[in-house]
């Protein structure tokens, strides 16, 4: 009884005092139902283009990577290329690590020139994301060398692209694709349901990382430290937990920090 009449009471104090101030009571309100309407509606949106799960073999499974910094602020979630190389070749964490990085191409076809939104990607990028070709191959290791590994560079195109512009053409495989005047050959066509690794940039064609110099040339972002660019994931074997796996990844931060540091940055920062 003593709650219910306390309550009783803080609640006619409360209706006085807006009665006293009503204009900021009013606004008052009206900021908390804008405050908590927003945050419904931003939930949604990241709910509705983050959070959907990917066309691809166990998503539950598959995990993007972030660092931290060193006040243990949640940081960034995009590496550059000598971060990414040294992740993929020194990490113990995964069975299986992937990056991607979105770009822009030309596609020059008949003398017109077109945009098309691609990705780099590294060399088991579809093996590791669990994504089969609908025809042809992904992305082996040797594609992903310097330049272009044994078939020279390749592309994988995705399933709209071979519609536009080849009309469903099995026989696409081993056909030429010429993106910013440079010639690629065609190895494999994505399937219709994958878009992507981002929900809303769909993906017309992927090449290997390897390649990314013989499009920019000497603008190549592949050798720049301070060029955050590439997002990484990783594939969770069969019972392998998130606190294990971040464990790994936490020992492996100074050796791959110390290796992959811009040389003109203080030690400070």
């Amino acid at each position: 009884m003593e709650l219910v009449a306390a309550l009783g009471r803080d609640l006619r104090f409360a209706v006085r005092q807006m009665r006293q101030t009503p204009i900021v009571s009013v606004v008052a309100l009206l900021s908390l139902a804008l405050g908590i309407g927003a945050n419904v509606a931003i939930f949604s949106l990241i709910n509705a283009l983050i959070l959907k799960n990917l066309p691809v073999h166990d998503p539950d499974r598959l995990v993007q990577l972030a660092y931290q910094d060193p006040r243990g602020r949640s940081g960034n979630d995009s590496f550059t290329n000598p971060q990414w190389e040294y992740i993929r070749d020194h990490q113990d964490a995964f069975p299986g690590v992937a990056a991607a990085g979105l770009t822009r191409f030309s596609l020059s076809a008949s003398g017109e020139a077109r945009p098309l939104n691609g990705m780099y990607v590294s060399g088991r990028f579809f093996e590791v994301i669990g994504v089969t070709p609908a025809i042809g191959r992904g992305f082996t290791a040797d594609d992903d060398r310097r330049g272009g590994g044994s078939a020279g560079p390749v592309a994988v195109i995705g399933y709209g692209l071979w519609q536009r512009e080849y009309g469903g053409d099995p026989m696409v495989l081993g056909r030429s694709l010429s993106l910013d005047g440079h010639v690629f050959t065609i190895v494999g066509v994505m399937p219709q349901e994958f878009l992507g690794i981002r929900v809303g940039n769909t993906a017309d064609v992927a090449i290997p990382f390897g390649t990314e110099p013989v499009i920019t040339g000497p603008e190549s972002s592949l050798d720049r430290r301070s060029s955050w660019w590439i997002t990484v994931l990783g594939r969770l074997g069969p019972g392998q937990t998130m606190a294990g796996t971040q464990a790994k990844l936490q020992a492996m931060q100074p050796a791959l920090r110390e290796a992959t540091t811009p040389q003109d940055w203080r030690p400070q920062d």
